[in-house]
């Protein structure tokens, strides 16, 4: 018999971030795993697709000519191109139009929307009617654990009725990903609907181990994985001086920067330590058992995510206080950590078990 057939909807296309990727192969080999036949839709009305070869020539020209070449850029493309060819399944068409949406309603059993944020009010690529499945008859829309990417007070008015009337609709299966996604859903149209883990922490530090991509390193170091800022380096240069580690820092030092996502796995689960404010980089080292300094930067978008870190943080049973500048959590009884996961890894895989229609 024929295996059903699953689409994910989610943000495809955009800038090379490792979390937007991990995330999505994890659902996808989630879904596998539960006996379906998994693509991710090529959405292309926002942004061309990453994995044209005209766009490999100009980054390999790039790094070969060393002209305007910048690592961060030209290199992580590449890999991020070789990964994505590799490891995310791609639907064999593209999505141009609103229209096309409609033509392939009928070509799949399920439709998820998730992870990430898939639902982020002020990004046209995510506050859309395709990002909510309006295309699909209701008895097939599923959302796995989306991201509003933001507080209720920070929501913009004018999406309010919008994302009301989306939400409102009848849907086989509803989740978010932080309890402030819950309580958005709540507060705009009532429903109560249960706060599940994110995909990437649905597969085991073994998984994950299976596609790392070793890479030289020193004997001890400290990761840092900083977002759209440069201002930790002085405090970087402090603790690696304290505890004699070097560091690896994987977005401003063109040594380490241009990796791609098996690389930034491999980085994060041989680090003594991790320097972050990176949502999926927290994720990544607590599955590996590492210890976080969170930064607080005092980027916008850093200070809008901080409640799926808190979110995070309950997995650990500790109570962490986020509002200095540098967080370093408290040791960490990792076998409390397990169960904890263990337990909502079970309430995930049910979930989607039951909204599959597995019996």
């Amino acid at each position: 018999m024929d295996k059903k057939k699953v689409a994910i909807q989610a943000l495809v296309n955009w800038e090379c971030n490792y979390g937007n990727r991990l995330q999505n192969y994890a659902l996808q080999t989630v879904v596998e795993r539960l006996g379906f036949d998994v693509e991710t839709i090529n959405d292309c009305r926002y942004q061309q697709s990453e994995i044209r070869w005209k766009l490999l020539l100009k980054d390999i020209l790039h790094c070969v000519s060393r002209f305007r070449y910048r690592p961060n850029v030209h290199k992580k493309r590449i890999y991020f191109w070789s990964w994505v060819r590799r490891y995310r399944k791609y639907t064999s068409y593209q999505i141009l139009n609103d229209a096309d949406y409609e033509r392939i309603k009928d070509k799949y059993d399920y439709f998820i929307t998730g992870s990430d944020q898939i639902w982020r009010p002020i990004i046209p690529a995510t506050s859309n009617s395709a990002s909510f499945l309006q295309f699909a008859s209701p008895e097939k829309r599923i959302a796995y654990a989306p991201s509003f990417g933001m507080r209720f007070k920070e929501f913009p008015e004018e999406k309010i009725k919008e994302y009301t009337k989306w939400l409102s609709e009848d849907w086989k299966a509803l989740s978010v990903r932080e309890k402030e996604g819950a309580e958005i859903v709540k507060a705009l149209t009532g429903k109560i609907i249960p706060v599940l883990l994110d995909p990437t922490m649905l597969l085991t530090s073994d998984d994950w181990a299976k596609i790392a991509h070793f890479r030289q390193t020193p004997k001890h170091y400290l990761l840092v994985n900083c977002l759209r800022t440069d201002k930790y380096m002085d405090y970087a240069r402090k603790i690696a001086k304290e505890h004699g580690w070097e560091i690896i820092d994987i977005e401003n030092n063109p040594r380490y920067t241009g990796c791609g996502p098996s690389e930034f796995i491999y980085y994060i689960s041989h680090a003594d330590h991790v320097l972050t404010n990176s949502f999926h980089c927290n994720v990544f080292a607590f599955l590996f058992h590492k210890n976080v300094t969170y930064y607080m930067s005092d980027d916008v978008q850093t200070k809008k995510i901080s409640s799926r870190i808190e979110t995070l943080l309950e997995l650990t049973g500790l109570k962490v206080d986020l509002s200095n500048e540098y967080v370093e959590y408290p040791a960490i009884d990792w076998a409390v950590y397990e169960s904890n996961l263990k337990t909502k890894r079970n309430e995930a895989i049910s979930y989607l078990s039951n909204a599959l229609d597995i019996k």
